[in-house]
């Protein structure tokens, strides 16, 4: 499996996962379609959310998996750049939610429910502020670069290959959970088509509680790690700054809106000031 992770080069699988998305997106149109035409009375048609707009959630599910893709496959490469992948993955979390909010309506008039209305506008709004902090986190990678966590050239191989066991580990947690979501998901669907039982699960959140559970403890791994190769102080500070804004983003899916949107923006931004102090200490300290 290791081998498998080396070879492979997960922006191959992009145009794929674009397909799929594209795939998914039209036939959860037609699906629609022949729900609101009444041309299929299947018990999971009739069931089906019948505004259009529900069908953009389908597709951003497909890129997010692609995102959570690209996250396993960094983590050998850099932990900077899985730690902007998973910034990436709650900003796009809260923009998918906002059409799954929408969706709720047969139409855009949101004046029987002003609190859809206001959650919706606090979901954009922290995915755009979200956007802007993936931006600063990107910014100041790029104009610092990425800081040598080991400096020889036998750790630093050693190092790799330790973070290649961790990410061969974390993809194999994440096909678990992938099919235990998928089960879920599916027995979910079958109570609500054929036994007219409420939604006993929360489709925002599917998944993304265990990943962000289980990347909580990626990321104290290989802070462990990394400080066998390296202990430097600033290295020590900027990985645990990492742990405590993935520990945040972790935490803002048991919360409420707009508290959720403000705790995950809070994450991005404390782990984009630990990345620009740490190169200040960095810098300081080559004077």
């Amino acid at each position: 499996m290791l081998k498998t992770l080396s070879n492979l080069d997960i922006k191959n699988l992009g145009p794929f996962f674009n397909r799929l998305a594209l795939f998914g997106f039209l036939t959860h149109l037609l699906l629609i379609l022949m729900a609101k035409s009444g041309l299929g009375h299947h018990p999971l048609l009739m069931g089906l959310n019948q505004n259009y707009l529900e069908a953009i959630y389908t597709p951003f599910s497909f890129i997010l998996f692609y995102e959570v893709l690209v996250l396993i496959f960094s983590i050998p490469q850099s932990l900077t750049i899985s730690v902007k992948i998973q910034y990436q993955i709650i900003s796009l979390i809260t923009l998918r939610n906002v059409f799954k909010d929408i969706a709720a309506f047969d139409s855009f008039d949101f004046s029987s429910d002003l609190h859809i209305l206001q959650k919706i506008l606090f979901d954009m709004g922290g995915g755009i502020l979200m956007f802007a902090l993936v931006a600063l986190f990107h910014r100041i990678v790029i104009k610092h670069g990425q800081l040598k966590q080991v400096n020889s050239d036998g750790k630093l191989k050693a190092f790799i290959m330790s973070k290649k066991i961790v990410s061969a580990l974390l993809a194999l947690l994440l096909c678990y959970f992938s099919m235990k979501s998928f089960y879920f998901w599916a027995t979910d669907v079958y109570g609500v088509a054929y036994l007219g039982e409420a939604p006993s699960i929360n489709y925002k959140t599917l998944f993304y509680v265990d990943l962000f559970s289980v990347m909580i403890f990626t990321d104290i791994l290989i802070l462990l790690i990394s400080m066998v190769y390296n202990s430097s102080y600033e290295i020590l500070m900027r990985n645990a700054g990492f742990v405590v804004s993935t520990v945040m983003i972790r935490i803002s899916f048991s919360l409420d809106s707009p508290y959720n949107n403000i705790v995950a923006a809070l994450a991005i931004l404390s782990g984009s000031i630990v990345l620009w102090i740490t190169h200040i200490y960095k810098d300081k300290t080559n004077d």
